[in-house]
């Protein structure tokens, strides 16, 4: 019912985020590429909860990550303390009154755990809220920073006390009242009769009903925008809403993201393959069927939706992803 709003800083990583948002299947997102001060200066106090997954000097992932210790030296989690600092400003400025900021590294390094936790308290109106421990986590160290005992309630996970690698996780809630969100007034156009007339055709042909929210077109491509976007005219989106297809000559290809994000009972044509015609459509190959017309069809395996397909008279044509094929 909410919205997630997932940033990466760096491109090429910004497209694999969204690769696996796409396979998580959610419709309720926005995906985009910016630096932390953007995203301040365009959403202020927007957000009820914010994750800061803080890069760090990666200590903790020496073990799983040989070629991490490369990079280290010295002087590193320092400039890492300086760079979590940075980033931290921006997300306080995004938090809303009464929000919760959940900060985590991978790093063992206390400049930037409980240090940089005491830095926050002592710079911001928060309080930090005791995380639920299972066998194995151990209690942040206050003696680690300024010596404040509500540091305790921060989590340290070493690799050596239970299954993983090295982490450090705290919980904060900024103080005031929680305000309401209202419905943002997107700039959107209606789609143009052509277009419109294209997508009504492939809904009328092979799914039980229009998917519910706001079209949104940027270039070749239509998506659906939740009711709970949020205005993103300044800032780089990757991914906004559920990817519902693209333009093509004269006709209207759904894209992958219907398979994860819509039921099964979303399709008029649901189609079950075997273990062999799964390993071979996710190899890029047709797919030879039973049922007759055009349309495109959903197909599963063991009764779980994994792709789009096109039926054109007894064949399965491949509309799976060139990069997800094996």
């Amino acid at each position: 019912t909410g919205l997630l709003v997932s940033n990466e800083i760096n491109g090429p990583r910004s497209k694999v985020l969204s690769g696996n948002l796409e396979r998580w299947g959610t419709r309720q997102i926005l995906v985009t590429n910016n630096d932390p001060d953007t995203l301040a200066k365009a959403w202020p106090q927007m957000f009820d909860r914010i994750l800061v997954d803080a890069p760090c000097s990666g200590e903790g992932m020496f073990r799983k990550d040989p070629d991490a210790i490369q990079y280290w030296h010295a002087d590193y989690p320092a400039q890492c303390a300086e760079r979590q600092k940075q980033i931290l400003k921006a997300a306080v400025k995004m938090l809303a009154p009464g929000g919760t900021l959940i900060y985590s590294t991978c790093t063992f390094s206390p400049e930037e755990d409980e240090q940089i936790i005491a830095w926050l308290l002592a710079n911001n109106a928060f309080t930090l809220t005791p995380i639920k421990q299972y066998p194995g986590m151990e209690a942040g160290r206050p003696a680690w920073a300024d010596g404040n005992p509500e540091l305790a309630k921060t989590v340290r996970l070493f690799p050596h006390r239970l299954r993983g690698e090295g982490h450090f996780v705290a919980k904060l809630k900024l103080a005031g009242a929680p305000a309401s969100h209202q419905p943002a007034r997107l700039p959107l156009k209606p789609l143009a009769k052509p277009a419109k007339d294209e997508v009504d055709a492939f809904v009328a042909t092979s799914l039980t009903k229009q998917p519910s929210g706001l079209f949104y077109r940027h270039g070749d491509f239509l998506s659906i925008l939740p009711t709970t976007m949020i205005p993103f005219e300044h800032v780089k989106v990757v991914r906004a809403g559920l990817e519902l297809g693209s333009f093509r000559k004269k006709r209207f290809e759904p894209s992958h993201s219907l398979a994860t994000a819509l039921n099964p009972d979303d399709f008029q044509t649901v189609i079950e393959v075997d273990a062999d015609g799964y390993v071979r459509y996710r190899h890029g190959e047709t797919l030879p069927s039973k049922v007759s017309g055009k349309r495109f069809v959903l197909l599963t395996f063991e009764h779980k939706p994994f792709a789009i397909g096109k039926l054109v008279n007894g064949t399965i044509k491949n509309y799976y992803p060139k990069g997800l094929r094996v």
